[in-house]
């Protein structure tokens, strides 16, 4: 994680996540030697030798953004993130995305705070009908506090 705006107060802030894209390979040229992680998320040949930056942005920028947001299945993201630049740190390329055009669902408490994967009771209502509902599913609520 990183901060895109760390100027604005706390409560304005963006934020986005850096992924590491592998070592430069010569000291001119956007050329470097994927890690094995980006190898496992672009589903790469480990025997592939080098790629340049025009490759990801071009070719693979749109699965990268959907990998990134399928790492985590039962937080329900939609949308994509924006690649906000490509930066170099002691030789290794990093890969910025912003995150403020993903959105999670939600549900805000009574102190104004937003709680991302709230705890849900389950609660089974008697039917004044007589129809077996025992196949139908329960109601959900958020627990409180």
């Amino acid at each position: 994680m990183f901060d895109l705006e760390s100027n604005k107060p706390a409560a304005a802030r963006c934020f986005g996540v850096e992924i590491p894209l592998g070592s430069r390979v010569q000291e001119t040229g956007n050329a470097f030697r994927p890690t094995k992680r980006l190898r496992k998320l672009l589903q790469l040949p480990r025997r592939g030798e080098h790629l340049d930056l025009g490759d990801i942005e071009s070719r693979h920028l749109a699965e990268l953004g959907r990998t990134l947001t399928a790492q985590v299945p039962e937080r329900r993201l939609t949308g994509q993130p924006a690649l906000v630049e490509f930066c170099e740190f002691d030789g290794v390329f990093h890969a910025r995305f912003d995150l403020s055009a993903v959105e999670a669902p939600a549900v805000e408490d009574s102190l104004g705070r937003f709680i991302v994967e709230p705890h849900e009771r389950t609660l089974t209502q008697r039917a004044d009908v007589d129809a077996d509902t025992s196949s139908a599913p329960a109601q959900r609520a958020p627990r409180p506090g």
